[in-house]
C-alpha cells in the first residue's frame, strides 16, 4: 500500500492530461480514419491498480442521420499496471466502458452511415503498435450499451438496449471469451461463445465466431446460434455467418417483436450473412413455421 501511494504521487506530479487527450485522439483517428474528440476531463485514479478515467467520446455522423454521433461513450477507464507506467509504456490490463451508444442508420438511397473510412496507418503497423500496449489485455466490459438501428427508407427505427458485455482473454493471440446480457421488449437475452484473437482483429486478419445465445420469451427459451468468420473488422469485410434459432412455440419470438402469436406452432430461422462490396447479405434464408417452409423468392412449401 505504501509502494501504491509512493508511486501515485510520482504519476500525479508527471500527468499530463492535454498529452494523454492528444495521444489518445491521435491513435484512434489513425486506426479507424474518422475524427474523434474527447471530454476535457482526463483523470488519473490512483490504487493498487492505475486507471485512466476518459470522458464523452464521439465520433460525428454522417450529414444526413438524424442523430449527431455515430458512436459515443460516457466513460472510459483504462487499467494499468505500475511498473510500465512508471517506464512510460503503460500495458493495457483491462478496458471498461460505460455508456456506449452506436447509431445506426440507412438512408432514402439505399446508404448507410457505417461505411468505414480508410484508416491512416496500415493494418500491419496498427497491429505493431497496438500489440505493444495490448499484449496484456485480459478483459473488456461494457455496461449500458445502446445500439439504435434506423431504416430511412423503411421509416423504421429500434433501440436494443445492452445490460452488459464482457470480453475475456489469457493473452493478445488468445480467443475472446464473449458473455453478452441484453432486453429485447424487457425480455432478458443472453449470448456466450468465443471471437477471434485481439491480435487477429486489431491487425485486420480474419476471426472465427462462436455464440450461442438463448431468449426467454412467453412460453419457453428460443435457442440462437452464430457461426463462422469475420474479415478485416475495419468496414466488416470478408464475412461468412452462419444463424439459426429455434422455439417450441411461435410466441416465444412473438415477444421480440410485441405481438401475441400461436403457441403451439414451432418456428426455427436458418440463415447465412455475407458481405460485398455493395453491403451485407442474407442467403439461403429459410423459415419454417409448423408445416411450412418459407424462402424468399418462392412460394410457401409444406411437407
Amino acid at each position: 500500500m505504501v509502494f501504491a501511494v509512493v508511486v501515485s504521487s510520482i504519476m500525479l506530479a508527471r500527468f499530463d492530461g492535454d498529452g494523454i487527450r492528444r495521444d489518445t485522439l491521435a491513435a484512434l483517428e489513425a486506426v479507424s480514419g474518422r475524427q474523434w474528440t474527447l471530454g476535457d476531463a482526463v483523470m488519473f485514479k490512483p490504487g493498487v491498480a492505475p486507471v485512466l478515467v476518459l470522458s464523452d467520446l464521439r465520433t460525428p455522423n454522417v450529414v444526413w442521420a438524424t442523430r449527431p454521433d455515430l458512436l459515443s461513450v460516457t466513460r472510459i477507464e483504462i487499467e494499468s499496471d505500475w511498473m510500465s507506467v512508471l517506464r512510460r509504456r503503460p500495458r493495457i490490463v483491462a478496458l471498461r466502458l460505460e455508456g456506449l451508444e452506436l447509431n445506426l442508420e440507412t438512408g432514402l438511397d439505399d446508404n448507410n452511415n457505417w461505411g468505414t473510412p480508410v484508416p491512416t496507418i496500415t493494418p500491419a503497423n496498427t497491429a505493431t503498435v497496438s500489440a505493444q500496449g495490448l499484449s496484456e489485455l485480459h478483459s473488456i466490459e461494457l455496461k449500458n450499451t445502446r445500439i439504435r438501428f434506423r431504416s430511412g427508407w423503411g421509416d423504421i427505427e429500434k433501440t436494443y438496449r445492452i445490460e452488459s458485455i464482457e470480453l475475456r482473454s489469457s493473452g493478445v493471440d488468445s480467443p475472446l471469451v464473449v458473455s453478452v446480457k441484453a432486453q429485447v421488449n424487457e425480455w432478458p437475452v443472453s449470448f456466450s461463445g468465443e471471437l477471434g484473437s485481439p491480435a487477429a482483429m486489431i491487425g485486420g486478419g480474419t476471426f472465427g465466431v462462436t455464440l450461442e445465445g438463448r431468449y426467454s420469451g412467453h412460453e419457453s427459451d428460443a435457442e440462437m446460434q452464430l457461426i463462422g468468420q469475420v474479415g478485416a473488422l475495419s468496414g466488416l469485410r470478408d464475412i461468412h455467418l452462419k444463424f439459426s434459432l429455434k422455439a417450441n412455440s411461435l410466441n416465444d419470438v412473438g415477444s421480440i417483436s410485441g405481438f401475441a402469436l400461436p403457441r403451439d406452432t414451432p418456428i426455427s430461422i436458418t440463415a447465412v450473412v455475407t458481405s460485398s462490396d455493395a453491403g451485407l447479405n442474407l442467403e439461403d434464408y429459410v423459415l419454417r413455421i409448423g408445416q411450412a417452409i418459407i424462402r424468399p423468392s418462392a412460394a410457401p412449401q409444406r411437407r
